[in-house]
């Protein structure tokens, strides 16, 4: 016995052996940790390293990765051509289906959102099983995200104006997608592109748009949780593009707050935060938003005022009217998106001031068939008078600068002709003296007198 322990030692009592289990446990996890840590790493180098593959397409160079996630990869890049910048998703592609989000984007034609330039098929590695569509788009260097993040980190507000034009071309956005039946479903700041200097913006990242067909079911679980609908939490399947506006609400009181309205960590947490501010939705308003949900047991809250909830920031009394008319329960309540633009919040962006100073950057009137197409007797309202009669004055001066272009082009053929024809007349009059001259040196040749009737002839 005496040997036996001084081999292995006194024996450990059970406390000690445990001890030493999760020891081990503890760094078997570590390990592993580090194994997936390492492999991340190693998959990230590769995808930075994919330039290679992208030699299907000669036209483009890859920069960088500028967005990574579950649905693939997006590459900064840049057209060789024409330098300019450019984004590229790349995302797996399913031979037995078609991308939705290739054939919605390709199909969208919109000033306030993101444009479409070109698109072509990689592989990877040279396996013909593995391939992936790649969408090349038009470059926007920030994201609403990021701009708010900003001024949240500066304390500084968000500058009313900026938030004004933002919220504006994001409900023309809304309007031109209703107009074609197409939902985007994933509305956040994450998908909205902008540019401060130019106020422009942009609505990008199509991967969970759907062109919705009445009476066709959908999935409710869509869209980022924070922004997501109402009538989605209830589950609702039979849902419209109202949901966007829903989102544009969120977005909008996000731009204000410097963070989410309703940050709601699952579906029921996310329903209590909006009940704390809207109250407790009624048993019809329950179902209107989804006629097949029977059961809700929820206590009796009143609604806060929107002032209380605004009341640090103090924003425009005619913003909170217009939140507090997009955030409300039921879908059909919601004002459409062309009903949303003639709100007397954005009053301002229809004086005649405004575009005299801002014109250059946007033009905020400038509707489509498309985005007027749900309520075409809005447009006398939508477009000023006074952006109407500049634009026929434009047109005017360019129809006369047009028609002065094409006089003056006539003019400069008429007189080339004219030049063209005299030449002829000359050449032919050369001809002419020439066989005159060559006849005259041949009949002095047999005739010496021919001679010097040439010779006094020049001379006179």
């Amino acid at each position: 016995m005496n040997n036996m322990k001084k081999q292995y030692g006194q024996p450990m009592n059970v406390s000690q052996s445990q001890g030493n289990v999760m020891q081990s446990q503890n760094l078997q996890q570590q390990q592993l940790a580090q194994q997936q840590q390492a492999q991340q790493q190693q998959q990230l180098q590769q995808q930075q390293q994919e330039q290679l593959q992208y030699s299907g397409s000669p036209n483009i160079t890859l920069d960088k990765i500028i967005g990574n996630g579950t649905f693939g990869v997006v590459y900064l890049a840049k057209m060789n051509d024409t330098q300019e910048q450019v984004a590229i998703k790349k995302v797996f592609q399913d031979k037995r289906y078609k991308n939705r989000e290739f054939e919605i984007i390709k199909s969208l034609n919109h000033q306030n959102l993101i444009k479409l330039k070109q698109a072509y098929y990689t592989t990877q590695n040279n396996n013909p099983d593995e391939v992936y569509l790649n969408i090349v788009m038009e470059y926007v260097p920030e994201t609403l995200s990021k701009v708010i993040r900003t001024y949240r980190k500066s304390k500084q507000p968000f500058p009313p104006l900026l938030l004004k034009v933002f919220s504006y071309q994001m409900f023309r956005a809304l309007a031109y997608l209703k107009g074609i039946g197409i939902c985007h479903r994933d509305i956040k700041p994450q998908n909205i592109l902008c540019d401060q200097k130019t106020m422009q913006l942009k609505i990008c990242d199509f991967g969970s748009a759907k062109k919705l067909i009445k009476g066709e079911p959908n999935v409710s679980y869509i869209c980022s949780r924070y922004y997501r609908a109402p009538e989605l939490i209830f589950g609702a399947e039979q849902y419209t593009t109202a949901i966007d506006t829903w989102s544009i609400g969120t977005v909008i009181a996000e731009m204000i707050l410097g963070e989410p309205l309703f940050p709601g960590e699952n579906a029921v947490e996310q329903l209590v935060e909006i009940i704390k501010i809207l109250g407790t939705p009624t048993k019809e308003q329950v179902q209107k938003m989804n006629p097949q949900h029977n059961q809700f047991n929820f206590p009796s809250i009143k609604p806060t005022s929107w002032t209380k909830i605004f009341a640090k920031q103090k924003p425009d009394p005619m913003l909170i009217d217009l939140i507090s008319r997009l955030l409300v329960f039921v879908p059909t309540d919601r004002p459409t998106p062309l009903e949303t633009l003639l709100h007397p919040y954005f009053n301002e962006l229809r004086s005649e001031k405004f575009y005299e100073q801002y014109t250059k950057q946007i033009d905020l009137f400038n509707f489509s068939p498309e985005e007027l197409k749900s309520q075409p007797q809005l447009a006398s309202q939508l477009i000023p008078q006074w952006y109407t009669s500049r634009r026929e004055k434009e047109s005017k001066l360019i129809n006369n600068s047009k028609q002065a272009e094409q006089q003056q082009s006539q003019l400069v053929n008429q007189l080339t002709n004219e030049f063209n024809q005299k030449m002829d007349i000359s050449n032919s009059q050369k001809n002419i003296n020439g066989n005159f001259g060559g006849s005259m040196m041949s009949s002095s040749q047999s005739n010496p007198n021919m001679g010097n009737y040439q010779k006094n002839y020049q001379y006179h």
